[in-house]
């Protein structure tokens, strides 16, 4: 579709240039090929793709994030097989970039697949400086309610509640990707059972 991103192995001119055709682009996941010109217009441009290594922490809880063949967010047949789902927190490391509509895909190492940054106001990468793994403990200094999701909204609350004076264990440290708000740390409890605010509208819910 128009404005979205694709991968290619193998540029190939046309033999007929007077037809105004091509050059032809193979798909480098072998799905088939693709015109760059065709009967004079343009299909397709090229755009600039970054080597480097980006480290991310998978976001978008709690479904992760699939596997692409091609830099794009389209489920269906341009989803990698076999299927692979990077799971929320699980951190990944790429090593291609490249853009289109604001949004940033990167090619995850070791692998000819992509993923992206975003989905709209859905955060689904965070950079792994967001985030702060290993055992961290916690007492509550006033009753927090434990989110299945790190987010915001109540709708994400559970019917667990850590009770003032309890101490807990949690084994993620997940910073908002957005800076300004009044919120955060988001910590993910040890036992898998859900994950707390550090802060909520300013007022600190515990001490470290």
């Amino acid at each position: 579709q128009k404005g979205e991103c694709v991968s290619v192995d193998l540029i190939c001119p046309s033999q007929f240039p007077e037809n105004k055709n091509g050059p032809f682009l193979r798909l480098s996941d072998r799905s088939g090929w693709l015109f760059e010109n065709m009967y004079g217009e343009s299909l397709m441009k090229q755009v600039k793709v970054d080597d480097g290594l980006w480290s991310f922490h998978v976001d978008n809880h709690p479904s992760g994030i699939a596997l692409r063949r091609n830099p794009m967010d389209r489920s269906g047949y341009m989803l990698a097989s076999p299927s692979t789902i990077y799971e929320p927190m699980q951190k990944i490391v790429c090593d291609k970039k490249c853009s289109s509509n604001g949004v940033n895909y990167y090619r995850v190492q070791g692998t000819d697949g992509w993923v992206f940054d975003k989905r709209g106001s859905t955060t689904m990468l965070l950079p792994e400086s967001k985030v702060r793994t290993g055992l961290f403990a916690y007492l509550a200094i006033s009753k927090i309610k434990v989110r299945s999701s790190p987010r915001a909204d109540d709708k994400y609350n559970t019917s667990i509640r850590i009770k003032k004076g309890e101490m807990f264990v949690v084994d993620i440290q997940r910073e908002l990707p957005q800076s300004s708000s009044s919120d955060g740390l988001f910590l993910r409890m040890a036992d898998g059972s859900g994950w707390l605010y550090e802060k909520k509208k300013d007022k600190p819910t515990m001490v470290e």
